[in-house]
């Protein structure tokens, strides 16, 4: 977000139902179908605010919500970027013929191995950036969030994403399998696209490596730059002498 901004960027952070300081609804659970309309909400707000449709970072989780966000609204975002994508796009989960009435959520407590469990290449990032890492999120989320109704992410489908997409993640990551970011790439209903992969890091290859992972987000997202040179040749173009 550092990043973003020191090139000019208005950089949000959205907290979903029951993450951060988002309270959860009087259900206590979350859904994909109510994670996807509140991100919607908040793209409007953006939007309304900024003067133009935002850029979309979802990573992990957050990956498969801005999917689902943008194919139901394409116009909701000007661009998609998917990090650590955690889902088989073949997969189709069915709801049970009978759901069963959901019950109270775990609400469980969150854990510094449980926040620390993403670091999984050796050597990739410093012991002290870990443990920085695990005190603010444990300060951020001291309760684990709770979903539900997960089958609604059957509905995800790649040729349904029709806005220039980065489908980005680290070699090393268990959670974003190779052969699922190929289906989900191939799949791409745009041809404005591009497939990045991080050496020498996992599932939080934004942390692990910072630097090349700004580049690559920077080279998909920042168009102005070659908007700007374009510009400067053609005005250089009439110039006389």
């Amino acid at each position: 977000m550092h990043a973003l901004a020191a090139r000019g960027w208005a950089a949000y952070a959205l907290d979903l139902r029951g993450y951060g300081e988002s309270e959860r609804d009087a259900s206590g659970w979350n859904t994909p179908d109510r994670a996807a309309a509140d991100l919607l909400a908040a793209l409007d707000l953006i939007r309304e605010r900024e003067g133009a449709a935002p850029d979309l970072l979802g990573w992990s989780y957050g990956a498969l919500v801005s999917q689902l966000a943008v194919q139901r609204r394409p116009d909701a975002a000007r661009k998609l970027v998917l990090y650590g994508y955690p889902r088989d796009p073949a997969a189709r989960t069915k709801p049970a013929t009978t759901p069963a009435e959901p019950g109270p959520p775990a609400r469980a407590r969150n854990t510094a191995a449980a926040a620390r469990s993403d670091f999984i290449t050796p050597g990739s990032i410093p012991e002290a950036a870990i443990a920085a890492f695990v005190e603010a999120s444990l300060a951020a989320d001291p309760v684990r969030a709770d979903w539900r109704s997960v089958e609604q992410f059957a509905a995800l489908d790649p040729e349904a994403v029709t806005i220039p997409t980065l489908v980005i993640h680290g070699v090393g990551d268990p959670i974003a399998r190779p052969s699922w970011q190929a289906a989900l790439f191939s799949g791409l209903g745009v041809d404005e696209r591009q497939w990045v992969v991080l050496a020498g890091a996992d599932h939080a290859a934004h942390l692990e490596r910072p630097a090349a992972f700004r580049r690559a987000l920077l080279a998909f997202l920042d168009d102005r730059a070659e908007a700007t040179a374009a510009a400067a040749t053609a005005t250089a173009s009439e110039v006389r002498p």
